[in-house]
């Protein structure tokens, strides 16, 4: 069963080993940063077999960016990530990208221009220390553009598809 090729919507992945989305540290989207490392990080998990690989977290806006985690510019992404395309596809490798914004998660401060933390409601980060900005409905609209653009750039690039975590955005302690 593991090895049998699996359809996700209009995607045929060649079997159902998935390297699902995790941090890498190499700064892959951070703006003027070359490529090459990430793109062979993942293009080992290509070549030995897996079907689908997710790539790390693409930000969706500046006001999720935190230590380790920078906004992508469209003119220094767009070829990253074709190149990252065309060397796992060459291996039968389907590729998604995660989509993210972090909302009221991690820290301000690891944000070089240091935009408060953005959530649905102001509450304290997990950090314990820092209080998020409660967004208007004009910056939940603006984070939802992020989101589409991201997910274009995406496509356009010959990604596979792309998908959000959801895990921890909204914690249940902050649903009322």
């Amino acid at each position: 069963m593991l090895l049998t090729p699996i359809d996700l919507g209009p995607v045929n992945v060649q079997n159902r080993v998935v390297s699902t989305a995790h941090g890498s540290f190499l700064d892959f989207y951070r703006p003027g940063i070359a490529p090459d490392q990430y793109v062979a990080y993942q293009e080992r998990r290509a070549r030995g077999g897996c079907g689908l690989i997710v790539l790390q977290a693409m930000l969706v806006h500046r006001s999720s960016q935190t230590i380790g985690q920078w906004m992508w510019e469209r003119d220094d992404v767009l070829p990253k990530l074709e190149l990252m395309a065309d060397r796992l596809h060459k291996n039968g490798t389907q590729v998604f990208v995660q989509l993210a914004h972090y909302g009221a998660q991690f820290r301000s401060d690891g944000n070089a221009d240091l935009i408060p933390l953005w959530g649905f409601s102001p509450m304290l980060s997990p950090s314990g220390w820092e209080p998020s900005h409660e967004m208007t409905t004009e910056e939940v609209e603006e984070v939802l553009k992020g989101y589409e653009q991201t997910a274009a750039v995406a496509l356009e690039a010959g990604l596979d598809g792309f998908g959000d975590s959801c895990r921890a955005r909204v914690p249940s302690s902050a649903v009322v």
